[in-house]
């Protein structure tokens, strides 16, 4: 045996994974979010993509989950401790709900800007209106709006943001090429 200690390993990229899986808080703020690193917002940002990938199949594993996120389930686990439960199997799932940051695409009068939301109940409330907006556009159909007229979110900050519902305010932010976008997830790094 070596002289080093059992269990104990010197490679590079375990100690500089070691390292960055301590160093990476979870940010609470938009603010918090953009002083981290590049390679820190990436690895928020895949440690959310597993959170979501784990929601939606609820039989996916935190290492499946996190392999299709490129992204180590050590790390993975680190970041998203509060959301997710250990069963007696020693397999994680998610809460049904949590309070982790997420960067979304949020729509504004003057088009799309980035928001921190703190929430999955708040993240889905946003992805269905996102939905809704995508329907009307796309067909006229103005049901899912509708559904959602006088309702808000609250961003990180705590600030109050009202969706935008009006069908002749989004035909104008239409006209002008503000509704092309690709997800509602703002950015990966």
């Amino acid at each position: 045996m070596s002289n080093q200690k059992a269990g104990t390993r010197r490679s590079g990229s375990i100690r500089s994974s070691r390292s960055m899986s301590k160093r990476v808080a979870a940010p609470r703020t938009l603010q918090e979010f953009e002083r981290l690193s590049l390679g820190e917002r990436d690895n928020w940002t895949k440690a959310i993509d597993v959170l979501r990938t784990m929601r939606e199949h609820p039989r996916t594993s935190l290492q499946s989950a996190s392999a299709q996120s490129a992204m180590r389930p050590e790390i993975a686990k680190r970041l998203l401790r509060p959301a997710l439960l250990k069963q007696s199997n020693g397999r994680y799932r998610v809460k049904p709900g949590d309070q982790l940051l997420r960067v979304l695409r949020m729509l504004t009068p003057d088009g799309p800007v980035e928001i921190g939301v703190r929430g999955s109940r708040q993240a889905s409330t946003v992805g269905e209106y996102w939905a809704a907006v995508q329907k009307y556009i796309a067909t006229g159909d103005a049901i899912g709006l509708n559904k959602l007229r006088g309702k808000g979110i609250r961003d990180a900050a705590g600030n109050e943001i009202t969706l935008i519902t009006d069908t002749q305010q989004l035909k104008r932010l239409g006209f002008a090429g503000q509704l092309s976008f690709e997800s509602i997830y703002a950015r990966s790094a």
